[in-house]
Order: structure tokens, then sequence, then C-alpha cells
């Protein structure tokens, strides 16, 4: 299958690691989202995988109502994603795995960064706001979902 016909898939930071939603799967893949949750709560996994790779939120519908929704990590993801089979299923998992590879890329790239030099407080000035800026627009590009109350879904059953 060609892959220049998929979707762009976009992994944000939660917590700090790569992350996508089950609203992003449903999309991706052309599921409904009452069944991607549904496979998620069905997923039968440890207590403990749970909890370090699913976290329950919730996102408003259209209505301004609050409907359930989960971030998950990478492990997540492939876990929930190995029941979905065929050519463009495949395709998909192999998109997304490209783009966890990308972001925790960007994420090494983040953390190698070096401080600025604080000796010059104009570069360090300089190094901050151009930071900044890049943390703002990476929340701008985020899903709007709330996480003020998210939890692994161990404790959400």
């Amino acid at each position: 299958m060609s892959t220049h016909n998929l979707p762009v898939i976009q992994a944000t930071i939660h917590d700090d690691k790569p992350t996508v939603t089950s609203l992003q799967v449903a999309k991706v893949f052309g599921k409904r989202h009452d069944n991607v949750i549904r496979d998620i709560r069905n997923l039968a996994i440890s207590q403990g995988f749970n909890a370090l790779n699913f976290a329950s939120t919730y996102y408003l519908d259209s209505k301004g109502e609050p409907r359930p929704a989960y971030i998950m990590t990478r492990d997540g993801f492939l876990i929930l994603a190995m029941g979905y089979t065929g050519a463009k299923a495949m395709a998909l998992k192999e998109a997304y795995i490209a783009e966890f590879d990308r972001m925790e890329e960007e994420l090494a790239k983040r953390a190698s960064l070096a401080l600025p030099d604080f000796t010059d407080p104009a570069a360090a000035v300089i190094a901050w706001a151009e930071q900044y800026r890049a943390n703002a627009l990476a929340q701008q590009q985020a899903p709007r979902l709330s996480h003020g109350n998210t939890k692994g879904i161990g404790a959400a059953r």
C-alpha cells in the first residue's frame, strides 16, 4: 500500500513521552471512537502495563459534553494496534511507528541541548525565548484534550 494516501500522524508530548490519543487512532484507522475505547478496555494486559502506557482523559464532543478518551504511549499504541489487521492497518502501524521515532528523536535533541551561556545574559535570554516559542508552538499543535484528570486505565475499570 502506498503511504502517500495515509493521514498525517502527529504524536504529542504527555508526561515527557510521545503519545497519541484514542481519538487519533479512531480517525486514522477509520473506526468509531467508542469501539476503540472498547478495544482498549478489553486489552488483556497487566495493571502495571495499563498504568504506564494508557491514561484516561476526556474530550468535549460537539454538544459540549464530556466523553471518555485515552492517551497512549508508543507501547500502548502497539499493543492496541496489534489487533487491527489488513494491508491498510499495517501501513498505518508503520506510519505511527515512524512518527513515534521522529518524536523520540526530537525529545532526545531537546534533552541534549546545552544550557545557554549564563555569563552572557543576552545570549541566555535569546536561548530562553527560542525555547519558549518552540514550546508554545508545540502546545498549539497538540490535540485539545483535558489532561487535568488523567489516570491509568487500571484504576478506571
